[in-house]
């Protein structure tokens, strides 16, 4: 405890998590309503699901390269692009005429996340060993917060002044990060890296049970994704839900995000369990949309679909644990772009299976996911052969 409270005692720590906080309020603000805008601005179903995949695609290719030089450059100049690329891409939303433009803002937007792998090893870099799930999961758990009742004012200011006054009003959050941010101290990858990479490279043929571990994780994204990628459209044609209703049930979603965040963390620090609990709780929450058309079981749903903003914090804890720190930054990238080509793959089928039926994707994506948690034993298997084989990782 006393360790834990001497990380968030670190200035640095410290301004990161406000920034979190701050951005999570300014995604917050439109994050659950982009289907919707490019809906408004005249994009079919079809159009709105390959726009969604186009942006999650061009971001997947920056991962690996962005990781890989969190590791060898510095990493606050890093982190500081990606924050005022988000700040710009807000202001081309705004005043997008047509849905193409507010598409283009959008993937322009997907490119601010290249930073995401750097943060992590900036805190890995920054904190203890034994305090990584902790802080990492709390960094989240700020986003989250930040994001809580974002959507209820995203929803009233789209209500009062359009999509101009929403947009701007996310470019404002997003600068405003980008300036705390700006006070944390630069950061090098440490010094011991050559040594490191000497002793990684020796061992790598032991690493490739992390290559199973970031197919399971992509799977687990791929369906989750799926499953909500359209569901604004889905409750708003089936359940007649307005905006502002859809927002309480956005937040709903950030509070179960937080909730999960806290909980799982706590009841497994080293992850495994925990992300099989996250995935379950996903699919029930799939399930329910799909089958009860009940309000308050809705509001349910949407707090137990929170448990799929952990799968990416887990992920990284996960992998932190089995990889030399010469190569964190970089297998970070790796697992972030295996997610993103998963969550395009995704993205583009969603709207071909809504227009079939517009419950087809929250049925596809139950059942995959269930298949997928039923073959998550293989990790664990994998695991343990790991420990055996490998000496660097006999601790982990």
């Amino acid at each position: 405890m006393d360790s834990l409270k001497r990380c968030f005692m670190s200035r640095n720590i410290r301004l990161l998590l406000l920034s979190y906080l701050i951005w999570g309020f300014g995604e917050g603000l439109f994050v659950y309503f982009e289907p919707l805008f490019l809906e408004h601005t005249g994009a079919s179903y079809q159009q709105i699901g390959v726009a969604m995949a186009i942006s999650a695609l061009i971001v997947t290719f920056l991962y690996v390269p962005a990781g890989w030089l969190g590791d060898r450059l510095e990493r606050r100049r890093l982190i500081l692009g990606g924050y005022l690329i988000g700040g710009i891409a807000a202001f081309i939303m705004a005043v997008a005429p047509t849905w193409q433009l507010f598409a283009l803002g959008m993937v322009v937007y997907g490119l601010s996340s290249y930073c995401i792998p750097v943060i992590n090893a900036y805190v890995l870099q920054e904190t203890p060993p034994n305090q990584h799930t902790r802080i990492l999961n709390r960094l989240v758990a700020a986003f989250w917060l930040g994001l809580l009742g974002a959507p209820l004012v995203g929803g009233w200011l789209a209500d009062i002044g359009g999509r101009a006054v929403l947009f701007t009003s996310v470019a404002l959050m997003f600068f405003i990060s980008s300036g705390i941010t700006w006070g944390i101290a630069p950061q090098s990858p440490t010094a011991e890296r050559a040594n490191e990479e000497r002793i990684a490279w020796r061992h790598l043929p032991a690493l490739w049970p992390i290559l199973g571990l970031l197919v399971i994780l992509a799977a687990f994204e791929w369906g989750t994704r799926l499953g909500d990628v359209l569901l604004p459209n889905y409750l708003t044609h089936r359940f007649a839900y307005d905006i502002r209703t859809i927002g309480m049930l956005g937040t709903m979603n950030s509070l179960g995000a937080i909730l999960w965040l806290l909980l799982l963390s706590e009841l497994d620090a080293k992850g495994r369990k925990a992300l099989f609990l996250a995935t379950a709780n996903v699919a029930i929450g799939l399930w329910t949309l799909w089958r009860i058309p009940s309000f308050g079981m809705h509001f349910v749903a949407f707090v137990l679909l929170g448990a799929r903003h952990t799968f990416r914090s887990l992920g990284t804890v996960l992998l932190a644990r089995l990889t030399p720190h010469a190569y964190q930054s970089t297998i970070t990238g790796v697992f972030y772009a295996l997610s993103g080509l998963a969550i395009t793959l995704a993205e583009f089928l969603s709207g071909f299976l809504y227009a079939v039926d517009p419950a087809r994707p929250l049925q596809v994506a139950f059942w995959w996911l269930v298949a997928w948690v039923s073959l998550f034993g293989v990790y664990g298997l994998a695991f343990r052969h790991l420990r055996r084989i490998s000496p660097i990782f006999a601790e982990a």
